[in-house]
C-alpha cells in the first residue's frame, strides 16, 4: 500500500491554489498542539467553524470547550465555557479523567444541535466522544480523520473498559471513512499491528504537523539568549525534566550563566516535586517556571529567543513512539535546534539534517551535548541553519494545502 507523504521537499508540481475558498468547514478536537491547522482552516476556508477542548487530565486554567466561527479570514464569534467550573472539572478528574470527554461531548453536542448548520467538511483532530457525536450527527458534506490518537488496555478496569470501547469505535471509524490522515508513517504501522486497519479501499495519507515559519523572522529580530534551554510542553512525569535538572546541575560548572525556561502548564504535584529538585540541586537562579499564557504566541514568545529547545522522553508512552511529535515542530517553527532522546525514532531525521543533537537518556550524555553546545558558537550556528532550513520543510500552508486539495 502505498501512502502520500506531504513534505515540502518531496512535491515538485506543488499546487498553491486554495481549495476551501467557498467551502464550509467544522473542526472538533483538542485545542493544544493541533492549533496549527485551526490557524489554516481559520485563514483558507470561506467559512470555519471550531470547537476546542482542553486536555482531560492536564485541564486546569484553560476553557473546558471554546466555540470559535470566522468568515472570510476572520473572527465574527467567539464563546467560552467551562472557566468557571474549574473546580467542578478537576473534581471530576480525580475522579475518573476519561469522565471529563463525556462532559464535554455533552457541551458540544447541545451546541451543534442548536446551531442547525450544515457544512461541506467535518475535520476530526482526536477520535474523542465529542468528535464521534458530531459526526454521528451527519453535520457535513464528508469527514476526515486526523489521526494521531494511540489507545492501549491499560490501568484499572473502567480505564481497561473505556480504552476497549474507543478501540472498537476506532476500528469501525479507520476503515468506514472515505479518507483518514495519519500524523506519521510509523502510527499506521502500529494500527496494523493492531488490526485496527482492514479495509484496502479507505484513502490514508500521512500529513504531519506543520510549521509556522512566521516565528522565523519574529526570532531574527530578537537578540538571542545563547545559553538559555528551552523546555516547552506539559509539565508532567516522563518528560525527562528531572534528568534535564540534574544534568544542568554540571552543565553550569562549565557554563557559570545557563538557564533553563520550562514553559507549560505543570500538574501541581508534579511541579512541587520539580521545585523541590531546583532547590536541593541549587539552581534557584538557574531554572525559571513559566506557566501556559492566554495563547500559544504569548508561549512561542517566550522560547523562540532560546539557544536550543529539549525533547527528552523517559517514559515508554505508546503517544511519543509512534505519533509526531508537536513539541520539535514548535522549536522547528522558531529556527531552533532540538536535543531529542535517541530513543525516538524521529531523533534519525533530526540527526540526518543536522538540525539538533541526540542523546542518550543519562545524565553525563546530556550534560556533555549542552555543554559542547553552548560553548561552541560555529556549531550552534550550524545547527540553527540547518533547523531553519528542515522547519520550511513542513511550512502549515503547503502541508494542509496540498492534503486538502487531494481531498
Amino acid at each position: 500500500m502505498s501512502i502520500p507523504y506531504y513534505r515540502r521537499c518531496e512535491r515538485d508540481n506543488l499546487v498553491n491554489e486554495n481549495c476551501l475558498k467557498d467551502k464550509s468547514v467544522i473542526r472538533v478536537g483538542s485545542y493544544r498542539g493541533h492549533g496549527i491547522i485551526s490557524n489554516y482552516l481559520a485563514e483558507s476556508a470561506l467559512e470555519f467553524m471550531d470547537i476546542g477542548f482542553a486536555f482531560p487530565g492536564r485541564y486546569t486554567g484553560l476553557t473546558l470547550v471554546h466555540f470559535d466561527e470566522y468568515r472570510y479570514g476572520r473572527l465574527v464569534s467567539s464563546r467560552r465555557f467551562g472557566i468557571r467550573l474549574r473546580s467542578i472539572s478537576l473534581a471530576i478528574q480525580r475522579i475518573q479523567p476519561y469522565l471529563l470527554n463525556f462532559v464535554i461531548a455533552f457541551v458540544v453536542l447541545v451546541f451543534v444541535t442548536r446551531n442547525q448548520k450544515k457544512y461541506d467538511i467535518f475535520l476530526m483532530t482526536s477520535m474523542s466522544p465529542a468528535s464521534l457525536l458530531v459526526k454521528m450527527l451527519g453535520v457535513a458534506k464528508r469527514s476526515v480523520l486526523l489521526s494521531d490518537d494511540t489507545y492501549c488496555l491499560e490501568g484499572h478496569l473502567l480505564n481497561r473498559a473505556i480504552q476497549s470501547f474507543l478501540l472498537i469505535v476506532a476500528k469501525n471509524l479507520q476503515n468506514s471513512l472515505k479518507e483518514i490522515w495519519y500524523v506519521s508513517p510509523r502510527l499506521i504501522k502500529f494500527k496494523q499491528q493492531q488490526k485496527i486497519i482492514e479495509n484496502p479501499n479507505v484513502r490514508r495519507k500521512i500529513v504531519p504537523h506543520g510549521v509556522d515559519l512566521r516565528w522565523l523572522k519574529w526570532r531574527a529580530s530578537q537578540k538571542i539568549e545563547e545559553t538559555t534551554i528551552a523546555y516547552f510542553g506539559a509539565v508532567v512525569p516522563g518528560r525527562g525534566l528531572e534528568l534535564l535538572l540534574d544534568s544542568l546541575n554540571k552543565v553550569i560548572e562549565f557554563v557559570p550563566n545557563a538557564k533553563l525556561k520550562i514553559v507549560g502548564e505543570e500538574i501541581e504535584s508534579y511541579g512541587k516535586v520539580l521545585r523541590g529538585s531546583v532547590l536541593s540541586l541549587n539552581l534557584q537562579d538557574h531554572v525559571q517556571f513559566i506557566g501556559h499564557g492566554k495563547n500559544e504566541e504569548d508561549d512561542l514568545k517566550k522560547i523562540a529567543t532560546c539557544a536550543i529547545g529539549v525533547a527528552i522522553y523517559d517514559g515508554t508512552q505508546i503517544s511519543i513512539l509512534y505519533t509526531d511529535s508537536s513539541k520539535i515542530k514548535k522549536y522547528l517553527s522558531c529556527g531552533m535546534p532540538v536535543m531529542v532522546s535517541s530513543r525516538l525514532p524521529y531523533s534519525i531525521d533530526i540527526e540526518k539534517a543536522r538540525a539538533g543533537i541526540a542523546v542518550s537518556n543519562d545524565r553525563d550524555s546530556i550534560a556533555s551535548a549542552l555543554i559542547r553546545f553552548l560553548t561552541d558558537s560555529s556549531l550552534r550556528k550550524e545547527l540553527s541553519v540547518n533547523a531553519t532550513k528542515y522547519g520550511t520543510e513542513f511550512e502549515y500552508h503547503h502541508i494542509y494545502g496540498e492534503a486538502f486539495r487531494s481531498f
